[in-house]
């Protein structure tokens, strides 16, 4: 029973460690490394990412014990045909998605602009108000062609207050989008008094007009990047504004609060999902926003600061089993990460060159229909993380399987 339970608890243990509230970052989970190779990956659309990591981990745990374990062959060999089975029988599951409607044109901003000291035009983007800013980027959208939508990645219009969000977004919608719907992120300022005020991180969805047709407020927030791990649950409002103001009078610390559920943004009749950044890491919100209606999905993100290392690529898988979980194509908008358009089939149809100024024009498909792991991927981890305390009962019973 010991590659058995040797691979439930690994699972186990990545899941937890993954999904922990307020300090989880599912980076670790080994099966990532597979995004690359889409014949291996059937499994995820029918037992989520957390059923194909299982699938690996039987496979190596039985690997192990023929190799290193005394026994019938036919009981350590188990867990690897049980594996190669099922992997098999999932990665040959019929597929009950449908496309729906003609494919929207869409254009995937990406503006690369320095962000540390000593980065090329570093200090004359420093210097730029925010009009300047925005209007340095006219001939990028001038060269874009007729589309459905132009997209911009998290954080690069300028922060709006609330109050303001409706003259803030026709300038916003005036620069960015050059008379075509847009969406880009930013982040609102919901002021409390004239000195105090919570800020959210968000997309936002406006009309040729600049007219707001929708929003997405980050619910995920990055621990310690962008908040402190349960201060916002323990502390009262007024005592969390205390602390805000005091972290922005000693440091540059950032305090984001976590934002408010908002109805599903819709383009030409197709609602959709317009995860930020850390929220691309977990499989749970893609389904989530899936069952609420979402027939494709919008990644928004930042990822300058990783300067071009090993974690661009990790997000970009998650991405891609974010894609399968869902079935549902994914587009990534990203500052100076992986652009790219992955369909429902994890696939990356087209993906851009990061630290390079470009708009990566795609078409996608808006999709429907429900894969297996809209369910499974939910409840599998309860019933692992179930069945990984049997393998403690002759322990506790004072038995051994000796």
């Amino acid at each position: 029973m010991q590659p058995w339970f040797f691979a439930i608890s690994w699972v186990v243990i990545e899941w937890v460690r993954a999904e922990m509230p307020q300090v989880g970052y599912p980076q670790s989970l080994a099966v990532l490394g597979l995004y690359q190779q889409g014949w291996l990956l059937g499994p995820v659309a029918v037992l989520g990412i957390v059923g194909q990591t299982l699938l690996l981990a039987l496979l190596s745990a039985g690997l192990w014990a023929l190799l290193f374990t005394k026994g019938r062959v036919w009981v350590r060999a188990l867990p690897i045909a049980v594996s190669i089975l099922l992997w098999i029988g999932t990665s040959l599951w019929p597929s009950a998605l449908h496309p729906v409607g003609q494919p929207l044109r869409v254009a995937l901003m990406q503006p690369a602009t320095p962000t540390y000291p000593g980065d090329p035009g570093f200090d004359r983007f420093q210097a730029m108000t925010p009009e300047e800013f925005l209007r340095s980027f006219r001939s990028m959208v001038q060269s874009v062609p007729p589309v459905d939508l132009v997209v911009w990645p998290e954080s690069f219009a300028p922060s709006i207050p609330e109050d303001k969000m409706e003259l803030f977004c026709k300038a916003i919608a005036s620069y960015l989008g050059g008379g075509r719907p847009t969406l880009f992120g930013s982040s609102l300022q919901e002021v409390v008094t004239a000195k105090a005020r919570f800020r959210r991180n968000a997309v936002i969805l406006v009309d040729a007009t600049g007219r707001v047709l929708g929003r997405h407020e980050k619910t995920r927030l990055v621990p310690l990047g962008e908040a402190l791990p349960l201060v916002e649950q323990i502390l009262s409002r007024s005592t969390l504004l205390d602390l805000q103001a005091w972290i922005l009078e000693t440091s540059h610390w950032p305090m984001l609060v976590q934002g408010r559920t908002q109805p599903l943004m819709s383009l030409d009749g197709h609602p959709f999902g317009a995860p930020i950044c850390y929220e691309n890491a977990f499989a749970s919100f893609f389904r989530n926003e899936t069952r609420r209606g979402a027939q494709f999905f919008c990644v928004l993100s930042y990822e300058n600061w990783y300067r071009q290392g090993s974690e661009l690529d990790q997000l970009l898988a998650l991405s891609v089993f974010g894609a399968l979980e869902a079935g549902r194509p994914i587009l990534r908008c990203t500052n100076d990460g992986i652009t790219a358009h992955i369909d429902e089939q994890g696939r990356v149809l087209r993906a851009g060159r990061p630290a390079h100024r470009e708009a990566v024009l795609v078409d996608v498909q808006a999709m429907t229909g429900e894969n297996p792991a809209l369910r499974l991927g939910a409840w599998l981890p309860w019933v692992l993380i179930l069945l990984s305390f049997f393998s403690f009962l002759p322990r506790f019973s004072g038995k051994s399987e000796a």
